[in-house]
């Protein structure tokens, strides 16, 4: 948001482990500071260093990931979402419950990210359905969907993703299908893929 000079296309297109740093960014947060309103329920964006650029000429989707992209800080308020259409609740309710399953069965998944994707799957189960189906006159309903996208993004933040995630970013660039909806029609598939019979979480 600093270096708009930047040119993306210069950067691999394949996931890497930020913690390493192997990309040497310009610093960030010297000439401004970047708060996030998050406007939908789902992405977790706000509270994470990963951002997705898409050129519109190509439909080419740039992922990038560091640390430097984090927020200064998120404004987490549902009066922003209290009139989402039905369509965007579900498509980002499902990319949050995905969020906060991949997060809780990463091989970097921790006693610190486990509580917080736990938490969001919680309210999740307990929310999502009311908030589709009616909308605004359930307002606690869309804010604890809302929040709930939120805690699995601090969840995915540090115990980042899976597979599913992986694979519904090509799927959504190469036939232009929301980033959710590709999530819910992988998510079943990738879980029995994953599944062993002596698992190590219950």
């Amino acid at each position: 948001y600093e270096h708009p000079e930047t040119h993306f296309e210069e950067l691999a297109l394949r996931f890497m482990d930020i913690r390493k740093r192997i990309y040497k960014f310009p610093k960030m947060g010297v000439k401004a500071k970047m708060i996030a309103v998050t406007t939908t329920s789902g992405t977790g964006s706000e509270v994470t260093p990963f951002a997705v650029v898409t050129d519109d000429a190509t439909g080419q989707k740039y992922p990038l990931a560091d640390y430097a992209l984090t927020p200064d800080m998120a404004i987490v308020d549902a009066n922003l979402v209290m009139d989402m259409p039905k369509s965007l609740c579900a498509f980002g309710g499902l990319d949050a419950v995905t969020h906060a399953l991949e997060a809780y069965v990463s091989v970097l998944a921790s006693e610190f990210s486990d509580g917080q994707a736990l938490q969001a799957l919680k309210l999740l189960k307990e929310n999502l359905p009311a908030s589709y189906h009616e909308g605004s006159k359930n307002p606690v309903a869309r804010e604890r969907v809302h929040s709930a996208a939120t805690i699995a993004g601090i969840a995915f933040a540090n115990a980042f993703l899976g597979v599913c995630h992986s694979m519904a970013h090509k799927l959504g660039s190469q036939f232009h299908i929301p980033h959710g909806l590709a999530n819910a029609l992988l998510i079943c598939n990738v879980i029995r893929y994953n599944a062993n019979d002596n698992p190590t979480k219950q």
